[in-house]
């Protein structure tokens, strides 16, 4: 059986003298598409640069190792915005992914290549491998950001709102991609800002409110209108259908919770 991506008995960021988020008994399953989801401001973006090491303490495990602050993590960070002001062209800002195996002169070799060309047409993107990545649309470099990600190989990929500023297709496009990463034993956690999307395509969510972990668990578990309701303060209703399995969330309710 493997060990828990992370299983955590303890997490807490502060700035100063507030607490920005705080958590206890956090489990996310190896081999799982993981979704970190609630309001603006809850701590989403918070929890997920925890989980990489960049801030706060964690106490736990993480794939069966103990967590130490300040000791390196095996796992590929996506992060909002990045690569907007970058001289490269895409393909060489993809092969960044391959850095940490790369020999001491820093050449790429077949190996390294291959996995950059999976990558770039993971995410649908030969067509732009000579480009300069500054050149690029918003959504164009979310997936450039993500294929860098891919080309590492880590068994860990923690995406910050890895959805942003694509298009429907590439949405759908992306998250079947992450699904199937899954499948393949990886385990992504990723923010997501849309409740039907991490209804119908994650396999364990993380519900977050007031910088405090709320519900975590299979979207059985999470997804009940009235605990949804009451985290995003506006009426939702949460219904999976029986014949296709998929989740259908109505948002459209009048009237905020109090």
């Amino acid at each position: 059986m493997r060990a828990p991506a992370f299983e955590l008995d303890h997490i807490a960021v502060h700035a100063g003298a507030r607490c920005l988020f705080s958590a206890r008994q956090l489990h996310i399953p190896a081999g799982s598409l993981c979704a970190i989801i609630g309001p603006n401001g809850a701590g989403k973006t918070t929890l997920l640069r925890a989980l990489a090491g960049f801030h706060g303490d964690c106490h736990g495990h993480s794939l069966g190792q103990p967590l130490r602050a300040g000791q390196p993590r095996p796992l590929a960070w996506v992060g909002q915005h990045e690569g907007a002001d970058s001289p490269l062209c895409v393909a060489d800002y993809v092969m960044l992914g391959r850095r940490p195996q790369l020999g001491w002169l820093g050449r790429s070799s077949a190996a390294d290549q291959q996995a950059v060309a999976r990558a770039l047409d993971s995410m649908a993107l030969p067509g732009l491998a000579g480009q300069r990545l500054a050149t690029l649309s918003g959504g164009e470099r979310q997936r450039a950001a993500i294929a860098r990600a891919l080309a590492q190989d880590t068994p860990l990929m923690l995406l910050d709102e890895p959805c942003n500023h694509l298009d429907i297709r590439h949405q759908q496009l992306l998250l079947r991609q992450l699904q199937q990463l899954a499948r393949q034993g990886r385990t992504l956690v990723c923010v997501l800002h849309e409740l039907q999307l991490a209804a119908n395509f994650a396999d364990w969510l993380l519900l977050v409110a007031d910088g405090e972990l709320v519900a975590q668990g299979r979207p059985d578990a999470v997804l009940h209108g009235d605990l949804l309701s009451q985290v995003y303060r506006w009426p939702i209703r949460a219904e999976r259908q029986p014949v296709s399995g998929r989740w259908q969330l109505d948002v459209y309710g009048h009237g905020a919770v109090a």
